[in-house]
């Protein structure tokens, strides 16, 4: 095998919506929503092949695409064979605990996305449900030997640390020499005409940065095709997803309003960045309360997620 290779096999994403806590038999609610679920489990019942048994009662339909689709497409595909019995599920919905879940097994360095465009948002609120990801990172990096000797003592000595590599190791697919994952969340505004200036004068918030049509896009020769005003999370970087997006939530309170009326004429986004170092990765969820407010604001949710594999 060639230096710095790693083993290909395509990522594998899946979808569901799951519907829990209800004291009835779960084929009561199959009656109701006269819909066939792909599974239901009952109190008592054991967890695969496992000694465990059920605490409650469930009832799940799973996306019925190829492993291979994107997240967004998986979940529209359950949304859409809910949609036949949609009052009736916005009307049970609220009694019971339901979740839009994702599950990606991502065997590829080039992460899959991870976007919940308007409709997703606007249907889990009407749900009342929250959305969860888990996001297992499972590809198998060979190292070879490729680096120079100057290099390989380098990783040897520093593996574990903090200290910064002059020789590059710690991009992907090389020895990373930090342990912690690093997270950050923003509310980003973009499409709107005027200087970033009158958004900030309007909301009466200090951005964390603007972005004007023209701009250099950091040391590149690439520019900015629009303006864009931008609120980051304050928390430090090993604080969890949902804390930094309320971080940001929070700091938007008191223009909420305001926000609201601007954000249903231009395009809003809560954007999410993880670099994770775990195979396991980091926990991807967004309750009721992030769900109603990027809902709200008529807002996208997207996440970078970026896995820097972490050689044992």
């Amino acid at each position: 095998m060639n230096a710095d290779e790693y083993i290909y096999m395509e990522s594998e994403i899946s979808a569901s919506f799951t519907l829990t806590r209800f004291d009835s038999d779960p084929e009561e609610i199959t009656t109701i929503l006269g819909i066939l679920p792909t599974k239901t489990w009952k109190i008592g019942d054991v967890i695969g092949k496992g000694i465990l048994r059920r605490k409650q009662n469930g009832w799940i339909l799973e996306s019925q695409l190829e492993k291979t689709v994107d997240l967004e497409s998986h979940i529209k595909d359950v949304l859409a064979r809910l949609q036949p019995s949609w009052e009736k599920l916005v009307e049970i919905c609220p009694q019971y605990y339901t979740e839009i879940s994702g599950v990606i097994y991502c065997y590829d360095p080039k992460s899959p996305a991870i976007h919940f465009n308007n409709e997703i948002i606007k249907s889990a609120f009407e749900l009342n449900t929250e959305i969860d990801v888990d996001y297992y990172f499972l590809y198998e990096y060979v190292y070879s030997g490729f680096h120079s000797d100057e290099v390989q003592h380098y990783i040897a000595r520093c593996k574990g640390t903090a200290l910064p590599c002059p020789y590059g190791c710690t991009l992907l697919g090389r020895e990373t020499l930090y342990m912690e994952s690093e997270i950050s969340a923003a509310f980003t505004l973009t499409g709107f005409d005027s200087d970033p200036e009158e958004i900030t004068k309007i909301l009466e918030i200090l951005p964390t940065e603007t972005c004007r049509v023209g701009d250099v896009i950091g040391k590149s020769i690439l520019r900015r095709k629009q303006n864009a005003w931008v609120l980051k999370s304050q928390l430090e970087k090993t604080a969890n997803l949902e804390n930094h997006i309320k971080d940001v939530l929070a700091r938007l309170k008191p223009s909420w309003q305001k926000l609201v009326e601007i954000c249903s004429k231009y395009d809003s986004e809560i954007s999410c960045v993880i670099y994770s170092v775990e195979a396991q990765g980091e926990v991807i969820s967004f309750d009721k309360e992030i769900i109603k407010s990027a809902f709200e604001f008529n807002a996208e949710i997207d996440v970078d997620y970026y896995c820097l594999h972490k050689s044992e």
